[in-house]
């Protein structure tokens, strides 16, 4: 016999689905109406992201740079330094793009200005294609704001009142390609997979040498010579690889501390401590100066 439901529970079983239907709808209302939330996301400069990078603007005596990189999930850092036609280096300023209980702001120090005391600019406005910080208590500038032209290039201009003037200045950045730290990670990783071109590259076509092998004096190096020597390395030595220990900045200049090891024609295991000075300019190594310890 085939049960029947009264009339009374087709209306209970009406007015729940009604109900539960509501209550999603309301749901769905309160979550599309939601903000994001800063402290529910990992990485809370992901909007400013595109920034990391080193930026270069053609200056008077030089070219002025701009290098971001991350600090935190939270805090972004950039060094502008001028590096003049001389080849003089100065830093110009330091900036940290900052978020704080939900709210975002550029913080610039600047050399020999404000007793070089940070001056927090309030991110007013910010997407993926910009933003703009502004501070109106301070002298000058009030505002600051940075424009993503495209992958490469970025435009950024200070303005406001000085001496009961408006002065705006305009800066044109354009990517600077590889940091110096970059092209040495670069090195190092074509040296690991014995791409010797890669690793060849990386060098100017008379890059200089000084390596106990080589004698006391640096020796010039062609892209064709590093490639026959470090191939012969790889025959005689098939598993020959370098681990950095420890890499430091300076200026043009890096400094690398790594272990050189790999099996050597006798059998034997080689473990060599090396630490090498590397001269980088427009991209490229020009000086490699080498310097071998006690072997392990």
């Amino acid at each position: 016999m085939k049960n029947k439901f009264k009339p009374i529970t087709y209306i209970l079983l009406l007015t729940v689905i009604l109900l539960q239907s509501v209550e999603v709808m309301s749901q769905s209302a309160k979550t599309l109406k939601k903000k994001p939330s800063f402290s529910r996301s990992k990485d809370k400069l992901a909007v400013f992201r595109w920034m990391i990078a080193t930026w270069k603007s053609p200056a008077k005596n030089g070219n002025l740079y701009e290098v971001w990189n991350v600090v935190n999930d939270s805090t972004f850092q950039s060094k502008g330094f001028l590096i003049k036609n001389t080849g003089d280096t100065l830093l110009m300023e330091s900036v940290k793009i900052e978020c704080k209980q939900k709210q975002f702001y550029y913080t610039s120090t600047v050399q020999n200005q404000n007793n070089q005391q940070p001056v927090p600019f309030k991110i007013t406005s910010v997407s993926e294609k910009g933003f703009t910080a502004e501070n109106a208590e301070h002298d000058f500038p009030q505002r600051i704001s940075y424009e993503r032209k495209s992958n490469s290039q970025l435009y950024a201009f200070i303005d406001g009142t000085f001496n009961g003037k408006y002065v705006k200045k305009d800066f044109h950045y354009e990517k600077a390609g590889y940091s110096n730290k970059e092209i040495v990670m670069k090195l190092f990783t074509a040296f690991n997979k014995h791409d010797w071109k890669t690793y060849a590259n990386c060098y100017t076509p008379d890059a200089e040498f000084l390596d106990p092998s080589y004698g006391k004096e640096y020796v010039k190096q062609t892209t064709r010579q590093l490639i026959e020597k470090y191939s012969g390395f790889e025959k005689a030595i098939p598993d020959i690889r370098d681990d950095i220990k420890g890499i430091y900045e300076a200026g043009e200049k890096i400094i690398v501390e790594f272990i050189s090891s790999g099996t050597l024609p006798d059998g034997k295991k080689m473990k060599l401590p090396i630490c090498t000075v590397f001269t980088i300019k427009d991209g490229k190594i020009i000086r490699d100066a080498t310097y071998f310890d006690n072997e392990e």
